[in-house]
């Protein structure tokens, strides 16, 4: 908007010698002007020289935070002794005295060395958590080294939350859960835990060694059973993409698909907008799972309460924008700015709806019914899952063989109880705010062991005999019947 401005960004962009050449290119006439606008340009990169030096400085001193963590042992010995007990805390009342001593503990990295202490302990990692990466107090985030197993064997969310019950025994909100990249997690690779009533504290745990992430880590296990099957069947293959199964294999009238998950896997947390002429969510990325997602959420009982929410949200966005000559919402609520959310949202959202209380948008139910249809229209019979075994999505796809002890095995139904949804306002990269669904546990984890696994080689080998015997119908027709 004005000539100083676009020298500032000249410079931002390109640096002081692309800004001093824009002068001669220009040919000022004017000396007093040509002085004044060198004047600016210098100026303006005295302060950028000043501004890196800074970010250069507070960049250093968390490198230095993260080198003390692996020298400073002194602090640590005293606060082993003060959880020494921990392994015995059975009552409530032990747990709100560990929660008085970790108040008394007054430096960040203190307490970062406590927590892992806790972690250590055998109810919660043991021996997988392996080390504490960085204790950052600006930031208000201590990353931990996890063993790669450890979460394929728990529920982050869960464990968390039992954490959040002992540093803050009388917290009325709940954990919250920060994606990979959502802010204020500034990790790209790994969830973040947020502790509301503990300064917003935020733990991130990683993997340790080379393997890095949830995610990579149901690659790896994806990759692992592939291989393992096509060292036995030359026709197992990976799917073309994710609108597909995992991996495919010959049966004896086409080809079978296999889904293959980590215990600790999500059912699906898309991000959604809300649709005010059909009064219902539908989700940014028109994927099925996040349209399932999306109806689940819109036939959840709570709707009318979610309807009036919404409505109240439009009005008082409508309101402030008008009050800014600002465009109003008509039909869809997608992002907002980070303004509307803190001045306005939020205020207007505190203590509305009986049953959706403060910022929970709404609720859902995702159940074992939904994902068997959801994984059929991605053309699978079957589902293995690491530590459980393997299942089929329709009795139609169910699996029998004999095994070396006569034994008549059967793949099980892919069953496990309703798990419970939220959806929230999150801040989004960029400094939007926007509607993400998020499920509180890890539905996989409930299934009942499987007779029958393919990380056992005998139950491969039989299991790959079998099916090249076998029919199965279209997966997708069977999800359209079923839907």
């Amino acid at each position: 908007k004005s000539f100083e401005a676009l020298l500032d960004h000249m410079i931002s962009v390109r640096g002081s010698k692309f800004a001093n050449n824009f002068l001669d290119y220009a040919n000022i006439k004017d000396e007093k002007e040509n002085d004044k606008i060198k004047a600016h340009i210098s100026r303006t990169i005295s302060e950028t020289k000043l501004r890196n030096i800074i970010v250069q400085m507070l960049l250093e001193q968390d490198v230095s935070r993260e080198e003390e963590l692996d020298s400073i042992e002194d602090d640590a010995e005293v606060e082993d002794d003060q959880i020494q007990d921990f392994e015995q805390i059975q009552d409530f009342e032990k747990e709100k005295e560990i929660a008085s001593k970790i108040s008394n503990i007054k430096s960040f990295t203190g307490k970062a060395r406590l927590i892992f202490s806790i972690l250590q302990s055998n109810k919660f990692f043991g021996s997988s958590m392996e080390k504490i990466i960085t204790a950052s107090q600006g930031r208000g985030i201590i990353r931990f080294g996890i063993a790669s197993d450890a979460l394929e064997k728990v529920e982050l969310g869960k464990v968390i939350g039992f954490l959040y019950d002992i540093l803050v025994p009388d917290h009325t909100g709940s954990v919250i859960e920060l994606a990979p990249n959502e802010a204020p997690n500034p990790s790209s690779k790994y969830s973040a835990y947020q502790l509301p009533e503990y300064n917003n504290l935020m733990l991130v745990f990683g993997i340790a060694g080379v393997t890095g992430g949830a995610r990579k880590a149901g690659y790896v296990y994806e990759i692992g059973v592939r291989e393992a099957l096509s060292s036995i069947d030359s026709s197992v293959a990976d799917g073309p993409d994710n609108s597909y199964s995992d991996i495919y294999m010959d049966a004896k009238n086409g080809r079978l698909g296999i889904e293959v998950k980590l215990p600790n896997a999500q059912a699906g947390e898309p991000t959604l907008r809300y649709d005010y002429d059909k009064e219902e969510f539908f989700a940014s990325n028109p994927k099925p799972q996040n349209d399932d997602i999306a109806n689940l959420i819109n036939l959840d009982p709570s709707s009318d309460i979610v309807k009036k929410k919404f409505k109240l949200i439009r009005d008082v966005i409508n309101k402030f924008r008008k009050s800014k000559k600002e465009p109003e919402i008509e039909s869809i609520l997608g992002n907002i700015s980070k303004e509307e959310y803190v001045s306005v949202v939020q205020p207007a959202l505190q203590g509305s709806g009986s049953l959706l209380k403060g910022k929970l948008l709404a609720s859902y139910i995702v159940s074992a019914r939904i994902l068997r249809i959801y994984y059929m229209f991605k053309l699978a019979g079957l589902v293995q899952v690491k530590t459980k075994g393997l299942y089929h999505l329709h009795e139609s796809f169910k699996v029998s063989f004999v095994d070396s002890s006569g034994n008549t095995r059967s793949t099980e139904l892919f069953e496990f109880p309703d798990a419970r949804g939220s959806v929230y306002f999150r801040n989004f990269r960029g400094g939007r705010y926007g509607i993400r669904a998020q499920l509180a546990s890890s539905p996989l984890n409930k299934l009942n062991k499987s007779n029958v696994d393919l990380d056992n080689e005998e139950d491969r080998k039989l299991f790959v005999k079998e099916v090249k015997s076998m029919s199965f119908p279209d997966p997708k027709k069977l999800a359209f019947s079923l839907s």
